[in-house]
């Protein structure tokens, strides 16, 4: 087991050379990702104002946004895929960050989808418990999207069970890896988005 200072060692020695494609690829990640949550956005602002009135127009609209939300949310998650697993490849071939990249999980789109649907459905059901398990247990399924990478034939519940194998015993060194971006996102609230 490597120690998490070689660990970040490599990661930095990986994105050497690498460094703008690999922010940009980001920056495309996250607008993609705001872009697809724009109907929830709307959805929260005009849900308020709908009750008020209680305007038959605008509870249609409110309709069509919560379906667009539920369809453009599901449509995110092999672009989420592909931005995890991108970086994994990278570092195995060296690959370099294409906007291609983010919309590489399509092809597989069923089960990549129903896989990660039976994991937040799992972290759900955890976190009804209480926080810390459901935590402890999102630990176990970090490697879920791994696994689909690197076994095509994998599904559901054999790649969650083949996670939490591999993690046994090492999700806290995975937490301590973490721990530097948990403090950053912790910054970042803390000085309403000026840290980051």
């Amino acid at each position: 087991m490597k120690q998490n200072s070689i660990l970040r060692k490599s990661a930095k020695a990986a994105l050497s050379g690498h460094w703008t494609s690999a922010v940009l690829f980001v920056l495309v990640f996250v607008v993609l990702y705001l872009l697809a949550e724009i109907p929830s956005f709307a959805l929260q602002g005009l849900l308020e104002s709908a009750t008020e009135t209680g305007d038959i127009k605008m509870m249609l609209v409110l309709l069509l946004l919560a379906v667009m939300g539920m369809a453009f949310s599901i449509l995110i998650i092999p672009i989420a895929w592909s931005y995890e697993v991108s970086f994994l490849s990278h570092f195995r071939e060296n690959n370099t960050f294409t906007l291609g990249a983010l919309f590489r999980g399509y092809p597989d789109f069923l089960r990549i989808f129903a896989t990660n649907l039976v994991v937040a459905v799992y972290i759900l059901f955890w976190l009804l418990l209480f926080i810390v398990p459901a935590f402890v247990k999102a630990y176990s399924y970090a490697m879920v999207n791994f696994i689909l990478l690197d076994d095509p034939q994998i599904e559901g519940n054999a790649a969650i069970n083949r996670s939490k194998k591999m993690m046994n015993g090492h999700k806290w060194q995975l937490f301590k890896l973490d721990i530097p971006f948990i403090l950053l996102i912790l910054l970042g609230i803390l000085t309403l988005g000026i840290a980051w």
